[in-house]
Parts: C-alpha cells; structure tokens; sequence
C-alpha cells in the first residue's frame, strides 16, 4: 500500500473517532456500560475494542508501543479516559501522534 493511501486512512481513522465518540458523549456512565447483548456487550466493550486494534494495528506498523492479546481487552473503563486516547494524536503533526509514526514506516 502507498504512503498516502495509509496517511488517508489513518487521518479518515481519527476523524472518524472523534465523530463516534461525540456521540458516544451523550450515553451517560449507566447506558455506557449496559449490556446490550452485542458481541462486545457494551458501548464500553465496542469502544475498547476499536482502541485495542488500533494499538495492534500501530504496533504492527511500527513495532513499538504497547498491544494487548486480545481484542475484547477493556483497556479503560471510563468513559472521558477512553475518548481522550483514542481521539488524541490523529490529526496532529507530534512526534507520537498515529499519522507521523506511520509516515516514518511507510516509505
């Protein structure tokens, strides 16, 4: 896969986040953690979920940073903790955000 095409879809992956985690916003701690008998139970599971692959995924781009072994891993159980980790870093230039470390592997 080209460069550009993984900066695209790393920034689309940020945004797309932030999108989701707006709305997630709106939840509430209780309905957050309801089980809603979906494969990842709750909001809270599916969440994780999505930040638990992001971190294989990056880890298998990049070879450094942390990954769990599996991917119903609940890797915060709060909500605001949650969004700030998985929304942070996407769509900016730092030395640690998602889009850099993949333009520095991607070449």
């Amino acid at each position: 896969m080209y460069h550009e095409q993984l900066v695209t879809l790393a920034t689309y992956n940020g945004w797309a986040n932030r999108r989701l985690f707006e709305a997630a916003s709106a939840l509430g701690p209780a309905r957050f953690t309801q089980d809603r008998g979906v494969f990842f139970r709750s909001m809270s599971g599916t969440l994780n979920h999505l930040l638990a692959t992001d971190r294989i995924w990056m880890r298998r781009f990049t070879g450094a940073g942390e990954a769990p072994s599996r991917l119903d891993a609940i890797l915060f159980e709060r909500f605001e903790p949650l969004r700030e980790i998985t929304t942070s870093g996407w769509s900016t230039d730092t030395a640690s955000s998602p889009c850099r470390r993949i333009r520095s592997v991607a070449r």
